[in-house]
């Protein structure tokens, strides 16, 4: 009964859309529709994204599946978890195990790997064994690596993260080797989307996607700076730290500021404040050199608590 009422409220919420020409909104991860006029017509009820030939959608008891505007059911309701297609196959999770199915439901990559990644240019990183794989859209397995685990790069990266033996490195959807398997740690998105930062010996460097290094690796600490909305789409700061000084840097990878200041206030964010032996200045943008100014006590207390506060700083 569960099951039929959550197919006949799906099949209602598509007809609806698709009649009213309606426009999807969101709301605490839940998805409803709204008029051209901004009014609410379905609520933010369900999970449902729409995706090629159908709607995906979470069953009450947790499963997943897929419909189409007419209310056939695509692919049964039977997944733990159905991603967004995409080249064609989704990934899909059934008793902890990974693979991809069709827009018709076929199994096409068998369910039976411990993770994988989407498929770029028509292959995927699957892993099995401790193996990371390459695989086609067919299902076959083109290469085997040494690597041990895998972690999709998004954010406009053609990449694939590959472990090995607690060291992280990049390879491409070939499988051929971009970066060497070396590092602590390498984010996915910061700075940029052709720059990471990485960890090496415990220390905080920047590579590029072909793993050359842009940045040495002699930081002990990166901040990301507080982001000023109006400015969001601008080269941004990061506020660097070694040996107990402090300096700035930019999203790519370029010194703005020397690390021989003893603090920075990196969540103010229109300005690069800084204080050295005592004094409180800011950056000045026309000569590009710091202005001392004289601030009294109260706001030196609060300058320093921004500037001595850990608040984003790069784990």
């Amino acid at each position: 009964m569960k099951k039929l009422f959550t197919i006949c409220f799906l099949i209602t919420i598509l007809f609806t859309a698709k009649g009213q020409d309606l426009i999807r909104f969101t709301e605490e991860d839940k998805i409803g529709f709204k008029n051209k006029e901004g009014e609410i017509v379905i609520p933010a009820f369900y999970s449902i994204s729409q995706f090629e030939k159908g709607f995906i959608a979470e069953e009450i008891n947790g499963k997943e599946g897929t419909v189409d505007i007419n209310g056939k059911i695509l692919i049964p309701f039977i997944y733990d978890d159905l991603l967004p297609f995409h080249e064609g196959l989704a990934e899909v999770k059934l008793n902890g195990k990974f693979g991809f199915i069709d827009a018709a439901g076929k199994v096409v990559v068998p369910i039976k790997y411990s993770l994988t990644t989407s498929f770029v240019e028509g292959n995927a990183a699957v892993l099995l064994n401790h193996k990371v794989r390459i695989v086609d859209v067919t299902g076959k397995e083109i290469k085997v690596l040494k690597y041990d685990t895998i972690r999709t790069l998004l954010y406009g990266r053609k990449l694939i993260e590959v472990g090995l033996n607690k060291k992280w490195g990049r390879i491409d959807y070939q499988g051929n080797e971009k970066t060497k398997p070396i590092y602590d740690l390498i984010w996915p998105k910061a700075p940029s989307n052709v720059l990471s930062f990485a960890k090496l010996n415990s220390k905080m460097g920047i590579i590029d996607n072909n793993g050359n290094i842009i940045l040495p690796f002699v930081y002990d600490y990166i901040y990301r700076w507080e982001i000023n909305e109006e400015k969001k789409d601008k080269n941004r700061y990061y506020k660097v730290e070694a040996g107990g000084k402090f300096g700035v840097i930019d999203s790519e990878g370029k010194e703005i500021l020397p690390t021989i200041y003893d603090r920075i206030n990196h969540l103010n964010p229109n300005d690069i404040e800084v204080q050295l032996d005592g004094k409180i200045g800011y950056l000045n943008a026309q000569t590009n050199k710091i202005i001392f100014v004289k601030v009294d006590e109260e706001f030196k207390t609060s300058w320093m608590e921004g500037a001595n506060n850990i608040y984003n700083r790069l784990q």
